[in-house]
């Protein structure tokens, strides 16, 4: 995500990013963009995705109790979620829809137990170079 000032604007892959404030940000697509532009901010992908996810919801995650192409509704961090799971080739990939009201909390709290597994946030460019493989 470009850094940007709080009320700057900039172009990104499926429309328009603005800074509303420090911890709000607001993307514009264009008419039926929105899917793609959801897609690109919400995704959990790698091959410790399944344990950090597990950290955080009473899922079972195996392959065989959630296989790929597969969702499922639960508590995620004690927020109501969908839970997709769509890999990405041979890469574990899930995506995690719910209240935008709780995404900072949301994102704060998969970002704690990330760092305990190695896990870090990719930007918009090394999702692009993941989806080419």
């Amino acid at each position: 995500m470009p850094e940007l000032d709080i009320g700057e604007g900039a172009e990104v892959e499926h429309g328009m990013l603005y800074r509303l404030r420090k911890d709000r940000h607001f993307i514009h697509t264009a008419p039926a963009a929105e899917e793609g532009a959801m897609a690109a901010i919400t995704r959990l992908i790698g091959p410790q995705s399944a344990d950090l996810l597990s950290r955080l919801c009473g899922l079972d995650f195996d392959s065989y109790q959630f296989p790929d192409r597969n969702a499922r509704q639960s508590s995620v961090a004690k927020t109501r979620q969908h839970i997709l799971h769509h890999d990405m080739g041979d890469l574990l990939a899930y995506s995690l829809i719910g209240a935008r009201s709780l995404g900072a909390y949301l994102w704060d709290t998969i970002s704690m137990a990330g760092r305990e597994l190695g896990i870090l946030p990719a930007g918009a460019e090394a999702l692009a170079a993941i989806e080419q493989h």
